[in-house]
Order: C-alpha cells, then sequence, then structure tokens
C-alpha cells in the first residue's frame, strides 16, 4: 500500500484486515492510514468497509476517503 495515498482497493484491503484481527482478538488496536482504531470503533471501521466497497465497485465516484466519518 503506497503510505501517501492509497487507493480504494488497498484501503479495503487494510480495513477488512484490521476488523479481522480486532475481531478475534488477535491485536488490542490497529493504525489505517495514521488512523488508530480499537475494538470499540467496530462499527466505525463497518461503515467504512462499506464506503469502500462502493468505490471500489465504482471507481469513477468522486467520494473520498475523508468524505466517510
Amino acid at each position: 500500500m503506497s503510505a501517501e495515498n492509497p487507493t480504494a482497493a488497498e484501503l479495503l484491503t487494510a480495513v477488512n484486515a484490521a476488523i479481522l484481527d480486532l475481531v478475534t482478538g488477535n491485536v488490542k488496536s490497529i493504525s489505517i492510514n495514521d488512523r488508530s482504531f480499537t475494538y470499540q470503533n467496530l462499527n466505525e471501521l463497518r461503515d467504512m468497509r462499506k464506503q469502500l466497497q462502493m468505490e471500489v465497485r465504482e471507481p469513477s465516484s468522486t467520494i473520498r476517503l475523508g468524505d466517510v466519518s
């Protein structure tokens, strides 16, 4: 993953891995694109995953990750 400007597909892969690691207890917290998440942030990660899945399916979309809150 490009550290400076990751693609939606790269971020989606990272979010999926983070969700798995947090759910299985492999880690207590994880960072994605300079943001930290814990088990308590699972809903936020799931929402982010939905947004990224839409971006990956529709690459011409103008929605950016910064628009997800």
